[in-house]
């Protein structure tokens, strides 16, 4: 991951057993998301896979939950490209979001 204003997000992968599973790849391009005038997001991109848990690890403010909200379409990025299986995602590709869960918990 890309360094950010408050800090590194860091990410963590793994495998887990799955029986009959979908490969589904969930990519997040050149990420970048400001807030008034702070930049919360500058250029991240990661990958993810169907068949493993993925893991964010960073300090407050870090922009964790935000690039998961990106990543679900909760959030529309400022720049930068979320694509399920190589295709671009949004918001309103409801039968493709059915595929993506996130576990984002707001303290």
């Amino acid at each position: 991951m890309d360094l950010t204003p408050k800090g590194e997000i860091q990410r963590f992968t793994k495998d887990i057993p799955v029986e009959k599973a979908v490969a589904m790849t969930l990519e997040l391009r050149n990420i970048f998301v400001s807030f008034d005038t702070r930049e919360v997001l500058a250029g991240v991109s990661c990958t993810l896979e169907s068949g493993k848990i993925t893991g964010l690890i960073g300090d407050n403010g870090a922009g964790k939950t935000t690039l998961l909200r990106i990543a679900t379409t909760m959030l529309p990025p400022l720049r930068g490209d979320v694509l399920l299986d190589g295709q671009t995602l949004s918001h309103a590709d409801v039968d493709r979001r059915a595929h993506i869960g996130a576990l984002i918990e707001t303290p």
